[in-house]
């Protein structure tokens, strides 16, 4: 009976490595309008690759799109700032920038949003010789801590998803083993524009898929 029960636990202690790397399944929601469309993010993960499976949508226009991107470069805050609305941020490096390129930070596990305006290496006293960026107005809306990740976005991937009459309310949706993947250990971006009045993703799911699967 030892014997039996040794050769049982040994099963059982093989199997947990194959559970373990089943994906994580995230769904985010966002409601937008005409000035500001619908998005949402999916957290980047430095041992997982985002992989988008399904898409649910509201639009009131006959010519919008869902647009994927996803971070490309990646930066670390050097330097704590608590004021939300300060627009420059250092960095460990500048490599890349680029005017009006898309950033974004994620803080506690929640992402932000904002436009490359300059970029400077001045050689000051501050971390990094005054290396960092300067965002467009408004910064990112919530303080930066050292270590935080801001990553710059990539060109859009676009489908088109237009309303079945413009300024009628249409609802649809896209499903699919991979409708778009992001690059790996890097966040993913999803958002439908423009919007008459308004738009939503009612539903966005995606697969965190391991290195190991």
């Amino acid at each position: 009976m030892k014997k039996l029960f040794i050769l049982a636990a040994t099963a059982v202690a093989l199997a947990l490595p194959a559970s373990a790397a089943l994906p994580t399944y995230k769904t985010v929601s966002a409601v937008g309008n005409a000035a500001a469309p619908a998005i949402v993010y999916f957290p980047f993960d430095s041992a997982s690759q985002v992989r988008v499976i399904y898409a649910n949508y509201n639009t009131d226009t006959n010519n919008s799109s869902l647009s994927f991107t996803t971070g490309t470069t990646a930066y670390a805050v050097t330097y704590t700032n608590l004021l939300t609305s300060s627009v420059t941020n250092l960095l460990n490096s500048t490599n890349g920038l680029s005017a009006s390129a898309v950033m974004v930070l994620q803080h506690g596990g929640t992402c932000y949003s904002s436009t490359v305006a300059s970029w400077f290496s001045n050689g000051g006293a501050a971390p990094n010789a005054g290396t960092g960026v300067v965002l467009a107005s408004g910064g990112w809306g919530v303080g930066t801590t050292v270590g935080d990740e801001i990553e710059l976005m990539s060109a859009a991937t676009t489908i088109p998803a237009p309303a079945a009459t413009s300024a009628t309310t249409t609802t649809a949706a896209f499903s699919g083993d991979a409708l778009f993947v992001g690059n790996y250990g890097r966040l993913v971006a999803l958002t439908i524009t423009p919007a008459l009045v308004t738009n939503k993703i009612n539903t966005a799911s995606a697969h965190y898929d391991s290195q190991s699967q």
